[in-house]
């Protein structure tokens, strides 16, 4: 067996190959410095929801996922290339983030896929230049978002009014907390650069732990 939850990570590259479609379909990729490039997707491109819907049900068909409930609809793993569409624009400038157009996209096909499957849970990561919660859009029950800690510091807890990443970083968790049902963080605990160091975070768990629940983490 498997267990029904997943952690949501990043999914896009395998539900849209840049190499399968790049050169048929530039425009369901991120439109960047004025061309088509490889990194993140067009996500206002309505012919990219039945896509990844169809790509999502396929996985969900596996036999290896059939005690799964969660399945992740996803950024690719880029902190700051988002789409600068026109269409992407005029979502990402009233909703202030450019998670406005991310979720849009994780709405509908999180909408299609509840028709056949109200059991499943559609997964996306606040992460990087989607980090920051939209302003008005609010996640269907279906919808899970896995908040990165990508940017907060790690030496100070994410309640330290000093501390101007974690005011910013909190602020962005208390929001989240009250626009989405199933709120997970995806946290660091490592040095990328110096994977076998130790962490200066050992007496942040606790508390940091404590303050996530307290919002509505579920995970």
């Amino acid at each position: 067996g498997v267990s029904p939850f997943i952690n949501i990570g990043h999914s896009l590259y395998r539900q849209v190959p840049y190499n399968e479609y790049s050169e048929q379909h530039p425009e369901y990729f991120v439109f960047w410095g004025g061309k088509r490039v490889k990194g993140h997707y067009c996500l206002t491109n309505p012919e990219l929801v039945p896509f990844v819907r169809d790509a999502v049900l396929r996985e969900i068909g596996l036999p290896s996922c059939v005690e799964r409930r969660i399945f992740a609809v996803s950024q690719d793993d880029t902190v700051w290339q988002y789409c600068q569409c026109e269409q992407c624009a005029a979502i990402a400038g009233p909703e202030e983030s450019h998670m406005g157009a991310i979720l849009t996209f994780v709405t509908a096909v999180a909408d299609k896929i509840a028709k056949t499957h109200p059991e499943i849970e559609i997964g996306t990561l606040a992460y990087g230049f989607s980090r920051k919660p939209p302003k008005t859009i609010k996640c269907r029950p279906n919808v899970e978002i896995n908040l990165t800690t990508y940017g907060r510091c790690h030496v100070h807890s994410l309640t330290d009014a000093s501390c101007p990443a974690n005011v910013e970083f909190f602020e962005e968790l208390k929001k989240w907390s009250r626009i989405c049902e199933h709120l997970y963080l995806w946290d660091y605990h490592f040095s990328a650069g110096h994977v076998l160091l130790p962490y200066p975070d050992l007496f942040l768990l606790k508390p940091n732990i404590k303050t996530s629940l307290q919002h509505g983490v579920e995970g």
